[in-house]
């Protein structure tokens, strides 16, 4: 019964990809007379996104790379928008596979206590089983570092369209 309430989750979610608004699309520019009003002419502030952000699919030897401990504190946790979740760990580690290891496992259960504090009270059992999940199936190391003061630093990245809605509505 788990598994099978999981895939509802994510087939809704695969399939209101389809429907989630574009770059140009009629609820950015509040407008829903018709597709792709030009909005050249309004002038939007936009959060510049850190390189890390922009990444989309990563590969361990495509990691961002953190340059220093001023822009390792900058990085926000949480959610930074809508389909992603994501969590800071260090790891004291001097061997590098030995720290990714740990930061891992250290970034998935962080995660994971981060996501059930900002899901609804009270979650049953199962959708924590189900949280879980989800943060194996879609979490990644987005950013490591070079040693810094004696400890590795990595960014952990849970990405998945409507991922705030599965979390804070869909899940009880």
């Amino acid at each position: 019964m788990k598994f099978v309430l999981f895939l509802i989750f994510i087939i809704i979610g695969c399939n209101s990809t389809n429907d989630l608004p574009t770059q140009n699309s009629q609820l950015e520019t509040g407008s829903k007379q018709g597709p792709e009003k030009s909005t050249e002419n309004k002038a939007e502030p936009k959060r510049e996104l850190l390189p890390f952000e922009k990444l989309e699919t990563t590969i361990p030897n495509d990691l961002y790379k953190i340059a220093d401990i001023k822009e390792w504190n900058a990085i926000p946790e949480g959610f930074i928008n809508h389909k992603t979740f994501q969590v800071k760990v260090t790891s004291l580690k001097t061997d590098k596979t030995l720290a990714v290891q740990e930061a891992l496992e250290v970034a998935k259960r962080k995660a994971h206590k981060m996501l059930l504090a900002e899901a609804i009270p009270y979650l049953s059992p199962e959708s924590k089983v189900d949280l879980k999940i989800l943060i194996e199936e879609y979490g990644v190391i987005v950013a490591d570092s070079k040693l810094i003061e004696d400890k590795h630093h990595f960014v952990f990245q849970i990405k998945r369209p409507a991922l705030q809605i599965i979390v804070k509505e869909r899940l009880k």
